[in-house]
């Protein structure tokens, strides 16, 4: 089902915070690559206009698909950062589902789902997603085979 017809016959106007983006790899890191990553590109202005009750949506890559989510709570922290936190739009009991922090142009926080919890992070607009299992990972690859140390003989 695709999300623009629902949304239409809500007559629900909703915010694209985030999508899926080729570019966003090759923007992060260009010698080293992250682990079973999703890549994402936040759309950092539209970020910093969110008010109390708007509708967003968060995309997903992993399950190619968006969630809607209802915008609860928007805190300004002392460093000019916004902590922003949601919740699903078809849930009655408004777990939160989403805790977003926007520190200077760089996004980072959690999006909890039925399918699991995942993990983001941005450097400037660009960043990855991944399941909390991968997210806790070691983020760059390492080679297989490391160089063996060189034997030295101390003198007494």
């Amino acid at each position: 089902m695709s999300l623009e017809p629902a949304l239409s016959r809500n007559h629900a106007e909703y915010f694209v915070i985030n999508k899926a983006s080729s570019n966003a790899r090759k923007a992060l890191f260009d010698n080293h690559q992250y682990i079973s990553q999703a890549y994402i590109e936040f759309d950092i202005r539209r970020i910093k206009s969110l008010k109390v009750s708007d509708l967003v949506a968060f995309y997903v890559p992993q399950h190619a698909r968006s969630y809607l989510i209802v915008i609860n709570d928007i805190e300004q922290s002392k460093q000019g950062g916004l902590n922003v936190s949601g919740y699903f739009v078809d849930d009655m009991q408004q777990h939160m589902a989403l805790e977003l922090t926007l520190e200077g142009r760089s996004v980072a926080g959690r999006l909890q789902t039925t399918n699991g919890e995942y993990l983001f992070r941005s450097h400037a607009q660009y960043g990855w997603i991944a399941a909390q299992y991968e997210g806790k990972k070691q983020y760059f690859k390492y080679p297989d085979r490391l160089s063996s140390p060189i034997d030295v003989i101390a003198k007494k």
